[in-house]
């Protein structure tokens, strides 16, 4: 996967926002993926998602399928429907990173892989995974514990660095909310972490 060397990664509203703000680790907010402390988070694979404007039609079909998902649990809970943009989710855009410098930022306690994984009938959807190598594998110690976190935290500080600057749209069903939506400017890639 990925000969041209890049994934994407999307954002989408309100997923990336901590306190009303922008912030790049809600952004990388990584999924467990299995019991033995994998970690992960959603790409799409460049070689299948070619163009600007295909990266775009697979954010709004994912923010569209969030949507669905959301709107089934917000009605069960709250017993009306969501209103929109406010308690709705919108694709916003999307950043490129280089597939061989993510795989590349793996470390004596992570290995970094890219893992197609065909997810709502999108082919081009991967895994950015996290795995924690054997020799460190459910840590009991509270110092082996914080040295997996901190690595944790520089690995995802490290790919911010690989990151392009970030491409926005609206997506065609938003456009009645496109005055709300476009108010959300995606920061540049240096804004995410500091230099050393």
């Amino acid at each position: 996967m990925s000969s041209n060397g890049a994934v994407c990664r999307l954002a989408i509203y309100p997923r990336f926002l901590r306190n009303e703000a922008f912030d790049s680790e809600a952004l990388f907010a990584l999924g467990d993926l299995d019991s033995n402390g994998t970690k992960g988070f959603s790409v799409g694979d460049r070689d299948m998602l070619s163009s600007i404007e295909d990266v775009h039609g697979f954010g709004c079909r994912s923010a569209a399928v969030a949507r669905a998902n959301e709107r089934q649990r917000f009605v069960t809970k709250n017993n009306r429907e969501p209103i929109r943009f406010q308690e709705t989710s919108h694709y916003r855009g999307f950043y490129d990173m280089d597939a061989d410098q993510v795989r590349s930022q793996g470390s004596s306690i992570y290995d970094v892989r890219i893992v197609p994984l065909e997810e709502n009938d999108e082919p081009a959807h991967c895994h950015v995974e996290l795995h924690v190598r054997n020799y460190v594998m459910k840590p009991s110690d509270v110092s082996i514990k914080r040295a997996i976190s901190l690595e944790r935290i520089a690995i995802l500080n490290r790919f911010a660095r690989t990151m392009s600057p970030p491409h926005m749209t609206v997506c065609g069903e938003d456009l009645d909310i496109a005055h709300q939506i476009e108010t959300i400017t995606l920061p540049p890639p240096e804004a995410f972490y500091s230099e050393p």
